[in-house]
């Protein structure tokens, strides 16, 4: 039972790792049997994972049963960043009641590497990196429940996002302001790591919503 998990996580890992590569696009089909083929396994561990995506809204079920990816809209993006900042600004404090500048440096450390690795041209990982400081940054408050709250709105936004392609340009500036929120947080200056943590997010949300307005735009021009 075990190895079962283990195996359905690595193919959930696995299939958010080749989104963020831009694999997957807005309202594309998934099959499971093309993905056990890929995989060299049953289809059985490779359902239960589309599954847990879909209950972290990367997928939808249509009404014959069949996974697709999610085609995202304004009010779902809008969702997703309010509760987004809502969490992270709560790890903030989190992180400040119980303050450690060893964890802060780590974690700092974390993303000077996905800035290295986007200046060095490597943007798959440099995204992958980044979702891994994301995830430590929430799970390292010590907060299991929050940690768990969180990572299906973190999955959701990244389905949000890398389902209209690949964003390297817009994904540059994220780690200044991550570089930024650490700093402030290193300093002791938690009201500006809060407010740091709620500009990202709202230069992130305008961006990827222009990004759907022209998703929108581009299904209607196809029309004609």
């Amino acid at each position: 039972m075990i190895l079962k998990k283990r195996l359905e996580e690595t193919i959930h890992d696995k299939f958010i790792e080749a989104l963020y590569e831009g694999k997957y696009h807005a309202g594309e089909r998934i099959d499971p049997a093309e993905l056990a083929n890929e995989f060299s396994i049953s289809r059985t561990p490779v359902v239960q994972a589309l599954k847990q995506l879909a209950n972290e809204k990367v997928l939808t079920v249509n009404s014959g049963g069949k996974f697709l990816m999610l085609v995202p809209t304004e009010k779902m993006l809008d969702d997703v960043c309010n509760v987004r900042c809502l969490l992270e600004q709560h790890a903030i404090t989190l992180h400040m009641q119980d303050p450690d500048l060893q964890r802060f440096e780590r974690l700092k450390g974390m993303v000077r590497e996905t800035k290295n690795l986007m200046e060095r041209g490597d943007f798959v990982n440099s995204i992958i990196n980044n979702l891994e400081f994301h995830k430590a940054f929430v799970e390292e408050t010590g907060n299991k429940c929050l940690y768990e709250v969180y990572l299906p709105v973190l999955y959701q936004y990244g389905g949000i996002k890398y389902s209209l392609g690949n964003q390297w340009n817009s994904h540059r500036e994220l780690e200044n302001w991550h570089l930024k929120i650490m700093d402030y947080m290193i300093a002791n200056e938690e009201e500006k790591a809060r407010e740091a943590a709620k500009e990202h997010i709202e230069m992130c949300r305008l961006d990827i919503t222009q990004r759907i307005r022209d998703f929108y735009l581009s299904r209607e021009d196809s029309h004609f």
